[in-house]
């Protein structure tokens, strides 16, 4: 068809050949292929430029062209092509704010959704500035013009603003009030696109109560109200494991820095609690695993390491045992037996594990059954450290 149209002349059929490789990029990069599709858009937006001296719909062709263009260059990621989606995403902007906006709330949405990306593209370029927290702003406005009658999801779009442009500030309490105003536009809806975007803001929110304002029950509140939200879907969709391995990540890590702290944890018995999320996270992880979806592997090695340490300072006497349930497929099938990294960390802790058991069972007060006890996790790791060794020479498991 493309071809087609090329051969034809007139403004008409320039309307349907930049609307045709407009759809056949965006199906291109949707479909993983962002290389593939940028010739595609690039060229409609060049065929549609001199549109911009022509009617409304002509010049709302070309923006649309603009900013498709624009998200396959964010797609791609690399300096230049983020410096090149700005100006698409600027000259967009530059034709929808000539437009007639009043009683037009399809040219305010896209208006909104350039500004939108604008902000993105300026905070991958520059990180968070005032700039970038200006082009959101902007888009709350254009949105906040826009009907809930007018069949477009305000929510959504509202939420992503606003989670977004916690990302473009530098102030901790400023983010943190952009995360929960997205979490709160979201908190009544159950559809799984909403779902996933106040997961995304409760997740950030969190992280900063973790690591900028150091509120370590805060930042367990969130990672458990994400855990509750991401358990019924994660094995449904990918995003959403995603989103509840870095919830598992987070509420780990918050409930280990409350005890380093010296302040007690939310939950008193915080060792059961954080093993056993380990263990459902690697479970999760593994689940996805099996179904050939391996992205999840880096995280799933940072719980693993939590886990070796919470069980080798507080558990000494499970710490064998959970390395061979995370490590040996003939305990757990899709266990990760040939990932380097995992078997570097379980080796550390073992050794570091018997290190530590030959120092408490030389102890000159200890009782017979405790120096039984250290005895027997001795005994345990060796075991396991054997196995692994077995699992590495064979390959097979």
């Amino acid at each position: 068809m493309i071809e087609a149209l090329e051969e034809k002349k007139g403004s008409e059929s320039l309307h349907e050949l930049t609307e045709c490789l407009v759809t056949l990029g965006i199906l291109l990069r949707d479909h993983g292929q962002p290389f593939e599709a940028l010739p595609y858009l690039a060229r409609a937006v060049e065929i549609a430029k001199p549109f911009d001296t022509g009617s409304v719909a002509a010049k709302e062709t070309l923006a649309d062209a603009l900013m498709n263009r624009g998200i396959c260059d964010l797609t791609l990621a690399t300096p230049a092509h983020v410096a090149s989606a700005l100006e698409a995403f600027d000259a967009a902007i530059g034709i929808r704010s000539r437009l007639p906006l009043e009683g037009y709330p399809g040219t305010r949405w896209g208006l909104a959704a350039a500004y939108m990306n604008r902000g993105d593209a300026l905070t991958r370029l520059h990180g968070p500035t005032g700039e970038a927290r200006e082009a959101y702003d902007l888009a709350i406005t254009e949105l906040d013009h826009i009907g809930p009658g007018d069949g477009f999801d305000l929510l959504q779009r509202k939420a992503l603003a606003w989670t977004n442009r916690g990302l473009a500030t530098g102030s901790p309490d400023e983010a943190i009030a952009c995360f929960s105003r997205g979490i709160d536009l979201l908190a009544d809806s159950s559809s799984d696109r909403h779902l996933l975007t106040r997961c995304h803001a409760l997740l950030h929110r969190g992280l900063l109560h973790l690591s900028k304002i150091g509120d370590t029950a805060l930042a367990q509140t969130d990672a458990r109200a994400l855990i509750a939200i991401t358990r019924a879907n994660e094995r449904r969709y990918p995003a959403m494991a995603e989103v509840g391995l870095h919830a598992r990540h987070l509420l780990c890590r918050a409930l280990v820095k409350s005890l380093e702290d010296g302040t007690p944890a939310e939950n008193g018995d915080w060792i059961a609690e954080a093993s056993d999320t380990v263990e459902d996270a690697l479970s999760l992880e593994r689940y996805w695993a099996a179904r050939d979806i391996r992205a999840f592997r880096t995280i799933a090695f940072e719980l693993f390491v939590l886990g070796l340490r919470i069980y080798r300072v507080c558990q000494p006497h499970f710490l064998s045992e959970f390395i061979l349930e995370s490590l040996d497929p003939a305990t757990t099938p899709g266990a990760p037996r040939d990932d380097p990294r995992f078997l570097e960390a379980a080796a550390v802790a073992i050794k570091q594990g018997l290190d530590d058991a030959l120092v408490r069972g030389a102890s000159s007060t200890l009782q017979p059954e405790d120096h039984a006890k250290e005895l027997a996790i001795i005994d345990a790791l060796k075991a396991a450290d054997l196995r692994l060794s077995r699992l590495q020479k064979s390959g097979q498991g």
